[in-house]
């Protein structure tokens, strides 16, 4: 019982112990008078006795009424406490999904399997060959004869860059992957759909601390799976809808930068991706 609970408990017994002795006390004295005193006396007394039964009306009143407010209070802290357990089953409820998610999340890496040069690649290790072919296509796509054309023409304009590969757009970006997804089609898309799926019940559900079950979702991902992560949402596969969820909860926070082809591929993203300004959350 709280504190307020124990003061008004502890006002009604004042109250009730109050109209106790006050009815007591009017009784005796009924009683005294109508043993000891005159016709006359006790005359003026009936008359009297009108206003003490209007006192004891009165007096029953204001205890039907501290009786509701007891009653409306404790039906407050029931609301309240019915509300805590409806946030605490949220919360559970979430976290199962959350969970379930993300071991099915993890089976799915796990049982991978690719083959790549005539040897067999599982797990963790198959993301790794994805995403250094990635790179071996960059190097082959700025060999092509329009693309190495714009890339001269480039250069005359900017010098800074200091290798091809610095010059390199979004859409080239995409163009590579998208030569890399169709080879890998099954495990990339399976993949990132279901992460997707798992920052995207992040994201919908309210009254939970999201900044700690994304950084739980994060911490499932290896730098290389993160690099397969930036090119699939320059990709058509991603840009529209799981590129703002990697801006919005800097999934590339763990991202080593200096593993890109460029640096300056970076800033195909916001700063938030990488979490530069910390104000996804």
């Amino acid at each position: 019982m709280n504190s307020h609970q124990k003061n008004d408990s502890g006002n009604f017994v004042v109250f009730i112990a109050f109209a106790s002795l006050l009815l007591l006390f009017t009784l005796a004295i009924t009683l005294a008078i109508g043993v000891y005193a005159d016709e006359t006396s006790r005359g003026t007394f009936g008359d009297m006795f009108g206003f003490a039964n209007a006192v004891f009306t009165g007096l029953s009143f204001i205890g039907l009424l501290m009786t509701i407010s007891l009653q409306r209070k404790d039906l407050n802290e029931q609301r309240e406490e019915l509300q805590k357990q409806s946030k605490t089953l949220h919360i559970q409820n979430f976290e199962n999904t959350f969970f379930q998610m993300l071991n099915l999340f993890n089976s799915i890496m796990e049982s991978t399997e690719i083959t790549s040069g005539g040897t067999l690649y599982k797990s963790r290790k198959a993301f790794l060959i994805i995403s250094n072919e990635v790179e071996t296509v960059l190097n082959n796509y700025t060999k092509k004869p329009f693309v190495l054309a714009r890339i001269l023409k480039a250069k005359r304009i900017d010098i800074k860059k200091k290798t091809s590969l610095d010059y390199l757009e979004i859409h080239d970006l995409s163009c590579v992957y998208d030569e890399i997804y169709k080879k890998y089609q099954d495990v990339l898309g399976h993949y990132f759909r279901t992460y997707y799926h798992v920052i995207k019940l992040i994201d919908k559900t309210d009254g939970i601390d999201k900044s700690q079950y994304i950084s739980i979702a994060r911490s499932q991902i290896s730098n290389s799976e993160q690099i397969l992560l930036f090119y699939n949402c320059l990709h058509k596969n991603g840009e529209e809808k799981f590129k703002p969820f990697v801006e919005n909860y800097a999934l590339l926070h763990n991202l080593n930068i200096e593993e890109l082809p460029s640096i300056y591929y970076k800033d195909f993203f916001k700063d938030s991706a990488y979490n530069y300004t910390k104000t996804y959350l």
